[in-house]
């Protein structure tokens, strides 16, 4: 008799494999918000994946910022500033300027605005200089004396930055971004050590430190600290850095990821994350987006030598990101213009629709491919039989002459090993009611499953049941 199993979750492969080995890649947990009437209490359902639209007149350099200004987005590529006019599926890149003007150099730049008249300034920062884009007349104007920022905040008509060399953070005249005074600095005055970046957000600014974190106020003429608002946690990466639904989150001096909880550091990384972070070699380039949709809000952190680990706000639970053939995202950010969002490709600034209801990767030719490594089933160390595994997962909901299909491997000693793949079809158009079984798995004393789905179709996974003798 088949009998219900949980197959859910999110990632937890533990350092120690027999203690957990849990692993969820493009799916997302969602939770049921009904108190009955669901078929379960949760679903795995695909992330949103990235359809291609055509671009034209595009510059494929790295991405090197973004920013959103007025339902316009604005992007600095190949060390110069562009313009994104949008149309029906398409998207094409104009010089800001009315020509291509490289002044950015090629490292990361940090962007954000002010209001001037009818039209905005948009301070452009990168590690040697400043820029102010004025929207009105599409004139880019370097700022005198500027010498380079790694951080670009706007508070109370005051633009934010940060020194490269982590002495000191300052701002702007009031409502003058191109205007910036000697007085108008200010330094870590709690701790003495280097300042790594900052976030604003409910009108404070905070800076991180490498071993703290400081808050600061608007008190009329000039900033100052909360003294009692010091958080003895730093910052290890500056790009970690997001404000996420009005609370900061980054990545701390003792390599665990933190959310602001009022004026306290609470973690949100798991030890089996925390273990996977350990792995990287420069956890300094880390490099941070977020996402919000559908009730989901998202916080995503990438290692450029690891993997993509993301966490919803919504379940508190941490899935994965891959991009095809790599074992991170490719993700610069998703922005939202108009009524649509947008994925930004951090390697070749291409955009592409940010899509709940497609299912490749980057192009037609690209399979976004879900995975979902599941708990340990078994009998406190008695042998057992596995004779059928049935995947409740939607069916038939499939594009016409197209192939869906689900592989499923096992492991019996912890994922050191594994079975061959068996694959079974999600089911031809319209055939909702396709049973997902596979038979005959054997006996085991301890047993982990595998299952990956790949194919032009809707494919969630709901629950699952275990027939064993």
């Amino acid at each position: 008799m088949l009998k219900p199993i949980n197959v859910l979750g999110g990632f937890y492969t533990d350092d120690t494999l027999p203690f957990a080995n849990q692993d969820t890649v493009n799916y997302i947990p969602e939770i049921a918000q009904v108190s009955d009437g669901a078929r379960n209490v949760a679903i795995l359902k695909t992330v949103p994946a990235n359809r291609a639209i055509t671009l034209s007149n595009w510059d494929t350099g790295a991405t090197q910022a973004h920013l959103v200004v007025d339902n316009t987005l604005y992007l600095v590529v190949d060390g110069a500033l562009f313009k994104v006019n949008f149309g029906e599926a398409s998207a094409s890149m104009i010089p800001a300027t009315g020509t291509k003007t490289v002044v950015f150099g090629t490292g990361r730049c940090y962007m954000n605005y002010m209001q001037n008249g009818t039209g905005y300034d948009i301070s452009i920062y990168s590690g040697q200089n400043g820029y102010v884009f004025n929207t009105t007349n599409n004139t880019l104007t370097q700022i005198p004396d500027f010498l380079g920022s790694i951080a670009c905040g706007f508070l109370d008509q005051y633009m934010i930055g940060l020194r490269p060399d982590g002495t000191f953070w300052f701002t702007s005249d009031v409502g003058d971004a191109s205007k910036f005074s000697t007085f108008d600095t200010y330094s870590s005055e709690a701790s003495p050590d280097i300042l790594v970046g900052l976030a604003v957000t409910t009108r404070e600014v905070w800076v991180f430190n490498r071993s703290t974190t400081e808050i600061f106020y608007n008190a009329g003429q000039q900033f100052q600290r909360n003294n009692g608002s010091i958080i003895q946690r730093g910052c290890i990466a500056n790009n970690s850095i997001q404000v996420v639904s009005g609370n900061p989150v980054w990545l701390g001096d003792d390599s665990r990821i933190y959310m602001a909880n009022g004026y306290q550091a609470q973690a949100i990384s798991t030890p089996a994350i925390e273990a996977e972070l350990s792995k990287s070699a420069d956890l300094s380039n880390c490099h941070s987006y977020q996402w919000e949709s559908r009730g989901h809000v998202v916080y995503c952190l990438t290692m450029n030598d690891g993997m993509t680990f993301c966490y919803d706000m919504a379940t508190q639970i941490w899935h994965r990101r891959e991009s095809f053939l790599s074992k991170n995202s490719n993700a610069w950010a998703v922005v939202r213009v108009a009524n649509n969002q947008y994925f930004i490709d951090r390697n070749t600034s291409n955009l592409y629709l940010f899509d709940w209801d497609y299912y490749k990767d980057d192009d037609a030719f690209n399979t976004l491919v879900c995975k979902r490594r599941t708990q340990y089933y078994h009998t406190n160390s008695q042998w057992m039989r596995c004779n059928v595994l049935e995947l409740i997962m939607n069916t038939g909901d499939v594009p016409p002459n197209t192939t869906s299909e689900v592989l499923l491997r096992y492991s019996d000693d912890s994922g050191r090993n594994w079975s061959n793949y068996r694959k079974v079809s999600l089911g031809a158009t319209g055939e909702y009611a396709k049973d997902v079984r596979f038979y005959n798995l054997g006996r085991t004393k301890n047993r982990l499953f595998e299952i990956i789905t790949s194919g032009n179709s809707r494919r969630e996974i709901i629950t699952a049941s275990m027939e064993l003798t």
